[in-house]
């Protein structure tokens, strides 16, 4: 049997109803493996960990990239090390996500693509902005950039980031990127843990931790 995904792939389970020794029509039995699975679906594992894999790569190479060109001086450290934090982001939404509230884990959890123009219109001005203060304008950069509200952005954005994961980990299957436009059947209101304290402690902590990286 063909599957809709990839017409290579076979699934091993009927995918019309089959008769019995009677000649009566009997209902298919229940897939053994989630089609949504395989190439091409909102749960491919290899689209995963493909993602993954680039996430991971991006994270380590930006994170080396960002002690040694501050070590050396270069003020550009700035653009490896809010790469780094954002990899290090889109990399937690799936991995709590996927933890936490696992049914509801799919390829585009990672929110790589998912967040809109934009949301990626203003990290492409925050880069734009860091490479032109850091080539043309590094006496502004000092103005307002030295070690104490470095130590003070970094502390920020890890707070902003561990309040959000956290929160994201006691909503639990309750938690989705996207608002519901219907009550589900799981779904409970979070009352303990943060949310005995904010409404809304994800979106509290991804302010601070949005606005901080720069």
């Amino acid at each position: 049997m063909v599957h809709q995904g990839d017409p290579n792939v076979s699934l091993p389970f009927p995918a019309s109803p089959v008769a019995n020794n009677n000649g009566a029509e009997i209902t298919p039995r229940t897939p053994l493996v989630d089609p949504t699975i395989y190439p091409g679906n909102s749960r491919s594992i290899s689209s995963i960990a493909l993602h993954a894999l680039g996430l991971g790569i991006t994270l380590s190479a930006c994170s080396i990239g960002t002690i040694q060109l501050a070590l050396s001086g270069y003020r550009i450290w700035r653009l490896t090390e809010f790469i780094a934090t954002l990899s290090l982001f889109h990399f937690l939404e799936f991995w709590t996500t996927a933890r936490y509230n696992t049914a509801n884990a799919k390829v585009s959890s990672y929110l790589l693509t998912s967040n809109g123009g934009s949301y990626l219109a203003a990290h492409v001005a925050a880069m734009i902005e860091i490479i032109v203060t850091s080539l043309y304008f590094p006496g502004l950069q000092d103005r307002y950039s030295n070690t104490y509200t470095i130590a003070l952005g970094l502390t920020v954005v890890v707070m902003g980031q561990a309040i959000r994961s956290i929160a994201m980990a006691q909503a639990g299957v309750s938690f989705n990127h996207i608002p519901a436009k219907s009550k589900k059947n799981d779904h409970v209101l979070v009352t303990e843990g943060l949310y005995s304290y904010f409404r809304h402690p994800s979106y509290f902590g991804y302010f601070f931790f949005a606005v901080f990286p720069t």
